[in-house]
């Protein structure tokens, strides 16, 4: 999480603060420019004026640091506040909740529901809702990119009142990532700067400890938005000028942090794999837009309807006994629980509105929380607005790449995570045989058409069969969730297993078991998606007549994290679990290896 080390504003920063409510401004803030710090204070002014009603004020943000700090002042207070704060995607919900026509939007996707909210602005329904608000405030809008951008776009095409964006086109990578064209580009395009009254820019690095470095991360900086191709050049050699890191720097006894950086997630997970046959443990970040429910709160209600402050703490401690992972302090999780359950009033907590939440994803953002890790292992884009005490770069050439400006903008990113040292970590691998395809990597051979490995994603496993049961009768799903809960753990190995083809609706897909070497347990089966994907590459299709052989399994799974599935409480009673719609799947990660028998 960033952190927000400043108290007294510079003359610039004090100028954003105190500009007039109506204003309509693009800050451009670099690196440790004191962002954070600006908002928050650029909010607190506007909430102390006289005029300024209750929730009349918008905070849109990618940012935990802003929308956690906002919202303890809120909570400090214990009076209505002018400020709401969301996440973009949070937003999007709650316009349709509130104005949508029909209840359609529920079944979309994260970003079917961004799409519907913006043709719900673009109706006309958010006028009047628009027009009592006073500000908005839009945090890391560099960020926005495809249905995102072109949300903002229209809200603040249709909003009058003042606004503040805050980003940084030296940090815009996501354009990249997702081969947009750059039209809703709200800092940099025409139609972005058409939409503001005035841009700018805060200087100066409040994050690095050392003065050269923040020196020197400033000028590069100002290179990338006055020259990218030059700073190309120059960022490379920067990169290539940092000290090699050995094993010393991932070894952990104290509080520091450690992120080894990647250009894709197929290098992250390359190295993952190598992280684990030496020992060390560590996570892999996953995706800012993968937001699975941490498995605590499926672990903490089991079979109850309902629990009480006392029985949270009670198996909290259970839980933390036998090692479960990324607990919470028995009160952080009373508090999340309670407000995904407001109606509760604090003296108990059910698990029908929590799971009626979680459906809709009207959840705490701490639901969504990712356990911390002394060493964590990302691709550049997913550690994006984080911080660490260290930072491994490794080695991609950016010179030779098709669009050199924008390699030299990640590059910029992962220079600047570390707060202390930077290091860089030379790349032997030889990833040139994998290739994207549908959402997912695959390992092509010699032919383009044959496949040796498969990336495995975190939703592989199916949603809605709590560990299998539904599919395989002779499974004890009350004895699956038991293991999940005390033996199943991040980085253990599974392997999958050919049970055959299931119908997935009108579709018949392969489907596999999911085995857990260390107690040769099957603790669920793969979903539907990713029979589809295999079933796709291998171009396997009952229904067209082509039958290929398929895959015996695939190894070089791990166990990611274990997730809280909300799903119909007749899958867990029919699978013979307690009448419950909350239930604990594991999430897998790796570069699985194809195998034809195994």
């Amino acid at each position: 999480m960033a952190t927000i080390p400043l108290t007294t504003p510079s003359p610039t920063q004090a100028h954003v603060i105190g500009l007039p409510i109506d204003m309509r401004v693009i800050v451009i803030a670099g690196p440790g420019a004191g962002k954070t710090f600006t908002l928050l204070e650029r909010a607190e002014a506007i909430r102390s004026l006289a005029d300024v009603g209750t929730g009349r004020v918008l905070v849109l943000s990618f940012t935990r640091a802003v929308v956690d700090e906002l919202r303890k002042r809120d909570r400090a207070r214990g009076a209505a506040t002018p400020i709401l704060v969301e996440t973009f995607d949070s937003f999007a919900s709650r316009m349709l909740r509130e104005y949508a026509s029909d209840e359609t939007w529920q079944r979309e996707s994260f970003d079917g529901r961004i799409e519907a909210c913006t043709n719900l602005i673009a109706s006309g329904a958010l006028d009047d809702y628009l027009e009592e608000l006073q500000h908005v405030f839009l945090d890391e809008v560099q960020d926005l990119v495809g249905p995102r951008a072109r949300l903002i776009r229209e809200l603040l095409g249709t909003y009058p009142g003042g606004f503040t964006a805050f980003g940084d086109p030296a940090q815009a990578i996501y354009d990249y990532a997702d081969d947009s064209n750059g039209e809703d580009d709200i800092l940099s395009s025409p139609v972005g700067l058409q939409l503001a009254d005035d841009e700018v820019i805060l200087e100066g690095n409040y994050r690095m400890a050392d003065p050269a470095r923040a020196a020197r991360t400033a000028a590069l900086h100002r290179s990338l938005l006055d020259d990218p191709l030059a700073a190309a050049i120059e960022l490379a050699s920067e990169i290539a000028s940092l000290p090699i890191a050995d094993e010393d720097a991932l070894a952990h006894d104290g509080p520091e942090t450690t992120a080894i950086l990647c250009r894709s997630n197929v290098m992250a997970l390359t190295i993952s794999r190598r992280l684990w046959e030496r020992g060390h443990a560590h996570r892999v970040r996953r995706s800012s837009v993968d937001r699975p429910v941490v498995g605590w709160v499926g672990a903490l209600f089991g079979a109850s309807a309902a629990l009480t402050e006392a029985e949270v703490a009670e198996r909290m401690g259970q839980l933390g006994a036998i090692g479960f992972p990324g607990l919470p302090a028995p009160d952080t999780a009373w508090d999340l629980l309670c407000r995904a359950d407001p109606e509760g009033r604090r003296r108990i907590v059910r698990e029908q509105p929590v799971r009626s939440r979680i459906i809709v994803g009207r959840v705490p953002w701490g639901f969504f929380e990712p356990p911390s890790s002394p060493l964590t292992i990302s691709s550049v884009h997913s550690a994006k607005g984080l911080e660490f005490d260290d930072c491994i770069i490794t080695d991609w050439d950016a010179i030779a790449a098709a669009r050199p400006d924008e390699e030299a903008r990640v590059h910029f990113v992962a220079l600047t995570r570390a707060r202390r040292r930077s290091f860089r970590m030379e790349n032997n691998e030889h990833l040139y045989k994998w290739s994207r395809s549908g959402g997912r990597a695959f390992k092509q051979g010699p032919q383009t058409w044959q496949t040796f490995g498969m990336e495995i994603l975190g939703d592989d496993v199916h949603p809605l069969d709590p560990c299998g049961g539904l599919v395989l009768r002779s499974l004890d799903a009350k004895t699956v969730q038991a293991s999940l809960i005390s033996s199943v753990r991040p980085g253990d190995e599974v392997v999958l297993k050919l049970l055959g083809e299931h119908a997935f609706g009108a579709r018949h897909l392969p489907i596999y078991r999911v085995l857990h070497l260390p107690t040769l347990l099957t603790i669920g089966v793969t979903s539907e998606r990713f029979g589809k994907d295999l079933a796709g590459r291998l171009k396997w299709s009952r229904e067209a007549g082509n039958y290929p052989t398929k895959p015996s399994g695939l190894s070089g799974i791990r166990i990611a994290d274990l997730e809280t599935v909300a799903g119909p409480p007749a899958n867990a009673e029919a699978a013979g679990l307690a009448n419950t719609g909350l239930w604990l799947r594991p999430r897998l990660i790796g570069l699985g290896e194809i195998h034809w028998r195994l």
